[in-house]
């Protein structure tokens, strides 16, 4: 069973497309950012942030929050933002209702691995 948690974001990564595996920066603008302005920019990307993280930019991301860094540019399975909305660490993210689907999941996976492009355009508010 240890072997799934690892092998879960290689094989939902098959469920994106070809060009999204081929252009980190189109997945980054296209899937990534709209995700992330629609579930998390509420409570991480204004004044008050939630836990000190400020998903606006990638700089951000990086430095992370009062749990550390977000993203480990090249490691899904470590990034806490993955761990998070993968429902792998406590507290799950988002909160209740707003599960992303595992296609959601995955392009989050791909865009970690793919070393966490972040478009300036994605600074935007949702």
């Amino acid at each position: 069973m240890r072997v799934l948690p690892c092998l879960l974001p290689t094989l939902m990564a098959l469920t994106l497309s070809a060009a999204d595996l081929v252009d980190p920066a189109r997945l980054a603008a296209e899937r990534v950012r709209p995700l992330l302005a629609t579930h998390c920019l509420r409570c991480h990307g204004g004044d008050d942030l939630k836990g000190g993280l400020d998903l606006r930019t990638r700089e951000s991301l990086l430095r992370g929050g009062d749990s550390g860094p977000a993203v480990i540019p090249g490691d899904a399975k470590r990034s806490w933002l993955y761990r998070l909305v993968s429902h792998q660490a406590d507290p799950h993210m988002p909160h209740k209702k707003a599960k992303l689907t595992d296609a959601e999941i995955a392009a989050i996976a791909a865009w970690i691995a793919a070393g966490a492009l972040y478009p300036a355009a994605a600074a935007a508010a949702p």
